[in-house]
């Protein structure tokens, strides 16, 4: 028996979901709050001018929960004061297929990829040092602390850092 091609997606990204220790959402599921979630630092690279890094959302909780779109992203500096404008979202990611459910220790992630300063005129863009993030889970009004030390553009209105949706996997 032959499948249909919209049958063989679909088992496809189930196999992809289990894999990843995620299952399709329900409105059972209920959304994942910051106290649920623990952050920490994924992969980090660089490439010509940029410095990403993937932002690990982990399930700290005893309940499954779920996350669905982006993360609030901002650089910091000590006590928490914003440098520059917050991280543009990347709609790289088509929104159709990205709900995460995670299970207690499940892992989903955010690529952030913030701009090298050096790239700036320093006058346009005041290179500050930025000893973490601030991270919004999505759909959260509460923030938690990333630490990643960096430097960043103090400049509001400076398209100088995006992130993607959330997606499954520890990054």
């Amino acid at each position: 028996m032959r499948r249909s091609p919209r049958s063989a997606l679909v088992a496809a990204a189930f196999a992809a979901a289990l894999v990843a220790g995620t299952t399709s959402a329900s409105a059972a599921t209920p959304v994942c709050h910051l106290s649920d979630l623990r952050l920490v630092r994924g992969s980090e690279q660089g490439t010509a001018g940029h410095f990403h890094l993937a932002i690990v959302f982990v399930n700290r909780s005893t309940h499954t929960c779920r996350l669905s779109g982006f993360p609030g992203v901002s650089s910091v500096g000590s006590g928490g004061v914003q440098i520059g404008s917050p991280a543009s979202w990347d709609h790289s990611i088509p929104p159709t297929a990205v709900t995460v459910v995670l299970h207690p220790g499940g892992r989903g992630h955010a690529d952030y990829t913030q701009t090298d300063p050096g790239v700036f005129d320093p006058s346009t863009c005041r290179p500050t040092a930025a000893p973490g993030l601030r991270v919004y889970p999505p759909g959260s009004t509460l923030a938690g602390h990333l630490a990643w030390d960096h430097q960043a553009c103090d400049e509001h209105g400076l398209d100088d850092s995006s992130v993607r949706r959330v997606v499954p996997g520890p990054g």
